[in-house]
């Protein structure tokens, strides 16, 4: 997610394969993994999972058609965007549910464009109304009842309604 300014690159711990017939898999055995390992630690709070606007909107998967990894690049707002997403937040959201994770999971963003955030909120709402988002990134007064968690630089200005109405929730 943070465009390997940290030197190296983070792989996804989900496992994406369209299946010939166009349908897709998930495999989420290491996402599991790191979560109960986390959860036995005490990091229970909440389960931040970023990937959704990543730097270079590039998203891999195996294509099983292919029979390789393969990478789709789409801008949020977009059919091919939306076509990427809707299946795997409709089967994570079912996969969290059976897990008793759903309440805890954060899709967080980083340094993300207001309008990129708004339409990925939008494809995340739309598929789970429960799905919880944060952003770690610059203040828009638009984002202040959207996300859980809002993170903002040490230079950022929240107007003083927005800060009440954070403080509140």
């Amino acid at each position: 997610p943070w465009n390997s300014q940290t030197y190296d690159k983070y792989h996804s711990m989900i496992k994406w394969v369209k299946k010939r017939d166009g349908t897709w898999e998930f495999d989420y055995s290491h996402f599991d993994k790191w979560v109960s390992f986390m959860m036995d630690l005490g990091i229970d709070k909440y389960i931040n999972c970023y990937g959704m606007i990543p730097w270079g909107m590039q998203f891999q998967y195996y294509d099983e058609s292919i029979g390789r990894d393969t990478l789709l690049r789409a801008e949020p707002g977009t059919d091919a965007y939306l076509a990427h997403w809707t299946p795997m937040l409709q089967d994570f959201a079912r996969h969290l549910k059976e897990k008793g994770w759903l309440n805890k999971t954060v899709f967080a963003m980083d340094e993300r464009p207001m309008d990129e955030m708004l339409k990925a909120i939008e494809v995340i709402k739309s598929t789970s109304p429960d799905f919880q988002i944060s952003l770690a990134g610059s203040f828009h007064v638009e984002l202040v009842d959207k996300l859980v968690d809002y993170s903002l630089g040490s230079a950022e200005i929240i107007d003083s309604i927005s800060l009440q109405k954070r403080r509140s929730q």
